[in-house]
């Protein structure tokens, strides 16, 4: 299981008088957020909304009250696998139209989460080593620079996890094999490194191919 502190991770950008995103270009970089999660095991990303959200926009802080729209990005190149359903009032969206791809889902702002509230996402195909970063679309208190009150949130481009490195702690070894086949027996989602919505011999391969080469390219 890895987790992803968008403090850290994650800047934002608004793209006023739109209702949702349409493409990896409708993400843009700026200041930063506060308090708001994700935590990723295997195909399934929960996000956690905390109890005082904030994005800040030209040294200003804003309350987040609606988080309304959840994407994994690809920076360059298309997924090779990308498929879900809707899970209640949120629609799965996928969108590889101009440079990138973005696969999530999305709701409108009344039926998004309020801060202190989490949801868990479930993609039925998903590669992970595909993805580059989160992208969120986000509801504020307050106007935003130029009018609106939306957000689109991305994280600055970043390695994806190391298939090889599979229980992520920084070394690639025996214990990343131990780990890896207690998963893999036990049919864990985690053990679907090669995104194929399957837990089968596949798998193995596209571990020890890395693990062997002692890294991932």
């Amino acid at each position: 299981m890895f987790k992803f502190s968008l403090t850290a991770l994650l800047a934002v950008a608004a793209l006023n008088g739109q209702a949702a995103a349409q493409s990896r270009n409708s993400f843009q970089v700026i200041d930063g957020v506060n308090d708001l999660e994700v935590e990723n095991s295997g195909r399934t990303y929960t996000v956690y909304v905390g109890p005082s959200p904030t994005v800040t926009v030209g040294g200003v802080d804003y309350p987040i009250n609606s988080v309304f729209g959840f994407w994994c990005l690809s920076d360059d190149n298309n997924y090779t696998q990308c498929d879900g359903s809707d899970v209640g009032d949120w629609t799965f969206h996928r969108n590889s139209a101009s440079t990138g791809d973005i696969g999530g889902w999305k709701t409108n702002p009344n039926l998004g989460l309020d801060p202190g509230e989490s949801m868990a996402f479930t993609f039925s195909q998903f590669k992970e080593s595909d993805r580059d970063g989160f992208g969120f679309h986000v509801r504020v208190d307050g106007t935003l620079p130029g009018g609106g009150n939306t957000f689109y949130i991305t994280g600055p481009s970043f390695q994806p996890p190391c298939i090889a490195d599979y229980n992520q702690d920084g070394g690639i070894d025996g214990a990343d094999v131990e780990t890896f086949f207690a998963d893999w027996e036990a049919g864990s989602p985690g053990a679907d490194v090669n995104g194929d919505g399957g837990v089968d011999g596949a798998d193995v391969q596209a571990f020890f191919d890395p693990w062997k080469a002692g890294g991932c390219v």
